[in-house]
């Protein structure tokens, strides 16, 4: 009997495949990590043959954990990184270079010069967003100006473009479907919200070819069928990693919002049924199209805030493990005045500023480890704190609680902080590594008609509520000192 949902949650530093029942419990799940590709101090690239092949292994470990054959499988859900893309050959179904990953800022000087052109307003005005350096057509022109072969094989007609669930979903499907869901397609800044296709004005500007975009697609849908582990399986959903969050946490009306804090950290608010064109640096994306309504949300990202902690841990060696960060921060009762600007890889929403590089202020013969420790934690608390003011201001709405998951979650010391300098309330996840698999499972199974949204189980559990802990005096004066230091470390590497 069909009743489990297989979900392949595909991340930047790792694929993990996970089985739930139909009461979204999960009953097995596998790992494993992926290879970064990195030439300092800007290329980041991931090898797609890697990709596909450990997410089919780890489908196929998880299958045997559970004792399950693809006959008991009723479909496929995908959650997956954005903007980290491929290009490749449509016959032959192999990359024809590297992938990209959305963390990679090689165009930042092409940026700079793009964004002077007249079309760069149909950025924040239809696309949702201001461009970026992972924006499609700034990442392709590059590409194009600099990789002849590159260039040619784009121009050939025989090269197609994807984000990670559009290769998966055309390998698994052996190449019958080329698609990507609006919720990876409105990342991009090339999806134009109004017109609902991709801006043709952008492409035409930048010299790239349309016709190697793929199909848009509504999240929860038929994208064909997978006969790799062997009976069919349909794969019935597709969603963007941070969007599969937001669904997973329930957070389906105006004014719900969570908060993911991985790789990077990622604010996202749903703003309801209507586009909203973004203003003072926030994205517009898709959340999800389900049975033909659609939803929206504002989102603002601390591209390496996550990483920060690993930084700790493995390029300063003052940590050995993440618990060690917990523990050394709480054994000082403040950072001892410094301050820590997370921008390790650039500012993203809401301060685009691909120059931006991380800084750190206020040291003194009195700082130690644990204080650095602890101003890394809060730097990344203050960051959000700032989206959620922003947010406010651009919707009216005054956000009284957010939902967080994410490894760097399961630090308390963070997550109060979040509660003390957001001033809300902050709920966290117990199985905080686990809720874009949910959310994929859940877009999944409405896909294959073996749920509606109304009747979507509440699956999600909270293991701890944190309430702001400190006087509105103290936070102000610490948010005060915090942004005089953002403003000391902007374009950091820009040529003078």
């Amino acid at each position: 009997m069909r009743d489990h949902i297989l979900v392949i949650d595909e991340g930047t530093t790792g694929t993990r495949a996970v089985i739930f029942d139909r009461s979204f419990r999960a009953v097995s799940r596998s790992y494993r990590a992926l290879g970064l590709h990195t030439t300092p101090p800007d290329k980041i690239e991931q090898d797609f043959d890697e990709i596909y092949e450990k997410s089919v292994e780890v489908c196929r470990r998880a299958m045997d954990e559970a004792g399950l054959r693809a006959e008991d499988i009723l479909c496929i859900g995908i959650a997956n990184q954005r903007n980290t893309v491929c290009l490749w050959d449509k016959n032959t179904g192999r990359p024809i270079r590297r992938g990209v990953v959305w963390k990679d800022t090689r165009t930042s000087e092409l940026l700079s010069k793009e964004l002077e052109r007249e079309y760069s307003e149909l950025g924040p005005k239809r696309c949702g967003r201001q461009f970026v350096t992972s924006s499609a057509t700034i990442l392709l022109q590059w590409l194009m100006d600099n990789e002849a072969d590159t260039r040619a094989a784009l121009l050939s007609g025989n090269v197609i473009y994807g984000t990670v669930d559009s290769w998966l979903v055309w390998k698994l499907t052996g190449g019958a479907m080329h698609a990507i869901s609006y919720s990876n397609a409105s990342s991009l800044n090339v999806y134009d919200n109004i017109d609902d296709d991709w801006c043709a004005p952008i492409f035409e500007a930048s010299g790239v070819p349309m016709n190697i975009m793929p199909r848009l697609k509504a999240e929860a849908g038929d994208y064909g069928v997978t006969k790799v582990f062997g009976a069919p399986i349909p794969i019935t959903g597709v969603i963007g990693d941070q969007q599969a969050s937001l669904f997973a946490h329930g957070c389906r009306e105006a004014g719900d919002v969570k908060c993911t804090n991985g790789t990077g950290t990622f604010m996202d608010v749903n703003i309801g049924e209507n586009y909203a064109e973004p203003n003072t640096g926030l994205a517009t994306m898709v959340a999800w199209e389900i049975a033909g309504r659609r939803s929206y949300l504002f989102e603002g990202m601390l591209p390496g805030a996550g990483s920060a902690v690993q930084w700790l841990r493995d390029g300063l060696g003052l940590i050995g493990n993440y618990s060690d960060a917990h523990d050394l921060a709480v054994s000082v009762p403040d950072s001892g005045g410094v301050y820590f600007v997370v921008t390790l890889a650039g500012a993203f929403a809401p301060r685009y500023d691909p120059y931006a590089r991380g800084a750190v202020f206020g040291l003194s013969h009195d700082t130690t480890k644990a204080h650095l420790v602890r101003a890394t934690l809060e730097g990344i608390a203050f960051g959000v704190a700032d989206i959620m003011d922003i947010i406010e201001k651009n919707t009216g709405l005054r956000i009284r609680g957010i939902r967080i998951d994410g490894g760097a979650s399961r630090n308390d010391l963070l997550a109060q902080s979040f509660a003390d300098f957001i001033r809300c309330d902050v709920s966290r996840a117990a199985d905080f590594d686990m809720t874009t698999a949910l959310g994929a499972a859940r877009i999944a199974a409405v896909g294959a008609g073996a749920e509606s949204v109304e009747t979507l189980p509440e699956s999600q559990v909270y293991d701890r509520l944190f309430r702001p802990s400190i006087s509105e005096e103290d936070r102000l004066l610490k948010l005060s000192r915090y942004r005089n230091a953002v403003g000391r470390s902007g374009e950091w590497l820009k040529q003078p």
